[in-house]
C-alpha cells in the first residue's frame, strides 16, 4: 500500500504537475488541461488514479485536492524545494558548517528559494559584493548579525545608519570592543542614534554574516574547517527573509540588549 501510494505520488510527472496545480485550488477540467497542455484522454486517466488514492475529490468539471492530498502535497513541496536549493550548488552546502543553526532551520532550507550564490572576486576579496551593497542601500529596515569586523564594515555602517528608518546590529562582545577602539566614530554613531538596536551575543555563534532586511536575506556560513571563503547567499524571495527573520530572532533571544531604540522591532 505504501509503495503504491509513492507510486502514485512521484512515479508520473503528469500526476504530480496535477497535484501541485490543484494545490493551488479547485480547478476545472478545461483549466487543468490548458495549464498542463495535456489532452482529455491523458488527463482523466491520471484523474482517475488519484481519486483512487483519495488523493483528488471531484466530479466532472471541477476537482481539488482531498484533505489528505494537501498534506501530501505540501510536505512533496517541502522536499522538492530543499531538494533543488541543495543540488543547484551541492559542493557548496556539503562543506558548510551548520553546528550553531538550530535544526528547525536547517530543516526549513527550501525556503531560500531562488537563490544566487555569489562567490568571491580575487580581486576585491575584502569588500562586501556589489550585490550587497548596491541593494541595502535601499532597505528601511536592516538587522545584521556580524561575528567579525569586515575592512568595509565601518563605511557601509554608515552608508545603511543614512538611508535605514531602524538598524538593529547582533554581534559578539570582542568585535564591538574592536569597533570601539579601531573605529571611534562608528562605535559613537552606533550608540547616539535613535534607530539603532545593539544585541550582544554569549560567543557562540559561528557565522559570519547574516542581514535580513524587508527585501532580501543576505547570509555567509563557515566552512567544516572554520574558514569563511567569501561565499554568500542572497535570495530575494519573500520564504528567505521570513526565514532570515526567524533565525535572527532566534538569535535575539540568545543575546543580551545593550542599546533599544524606542521601537525595538526589527
Amino acid at each position: 500500500m505504501q509503495l503504491e501510494l509513492t507510486g502514485t505520488l512521484w512515479f508520473s510527472e503528469k500526476r504530480t504537475k496535477i497535484l501541485f496545480l490543484l494545490s493551488e485550488g479547485s480547478q476545472n477540467i478545461e483549466h487543468i488541461k490548458k495549464s498542463l497542455n495535456l489532452s482529455t484522454r491523458e488527463l482523466m486517466p491520471q484523474i482517475k488514479k488519484l481519486k483512487k488514492e483519495n488523493l483528488v475529490v471531484g466530479e466532472k468539471e471541477s476537482f481539488e485536492l482531498s484533505s489528505i492530498g494537501e498534506l501530501l502535497v505540501d510536505n512533496m513541496k517541502i522536499f522538492l524545494d530543499t531538494t533543488r536549493v541543495i543540488s543547484e550548488n551541492r559542493d557548496f552546502w556539503e562543506n558548510r558548517d551548520f553546528s550553531t543553526i538550530p535544526d528547525r532551520f536547517i530543516e526549513r532550507i527550501g525556503e531560500l528559494g531562488h537563490y544566487y550564490l555569489i562567490e568571491p572576486d580575487l580581486h576585491n576579496i575584502y569588500d562586501f559584493p556589489k550585490e550587497f551593497k548596491d541593494n541595502i542601500i535601499k532597505c528601511k529596515h536592516v538587522a545584521m548579525l556580524k561575528t567579525y569586523v569586515h575592512p568595509t564594515y565601518p563605511s557601509l555602517c554608515f552608508k545603511i545608519l543614512d538611508n535605514v528608518d531602524k538598524f538593529s546590529l547582533f554581534t559578539l562582545n570582542d568585535v564591538l570592543k574592536k569597533i570601539a577602539k579601531d573605529f571611534p566614530q562608528l562605535n559613537d554613531k552606533l550608540l547616539s542614534a535613535e534607530n539603532v538596536n545593539i544585541y550582544l551575543s554569549d560567543g557562540k555563534i559561528s557565522i559570519p554574516i547574516l542581514c535580513v532586511t524587508e527585501k532580501f536575506l543576505y547570509f555567509s556560513l563557515f566552512n567544516k574547517d572554520g574558514k569563511y571563503e567569501h561565499m554568500d547567499i542572497l535570495s530575494f524571495d519573500q520564504s528567505a527573509v521570513i526565514w532570515g527573520k526567524e533565525l535572527i530572532e532566534h538569535y535575539c533571544q540568545m543575546s543580551a540588549a545593550i542599546k533599544l531604540s524606542e521601537k525595538t522591532d526589527f
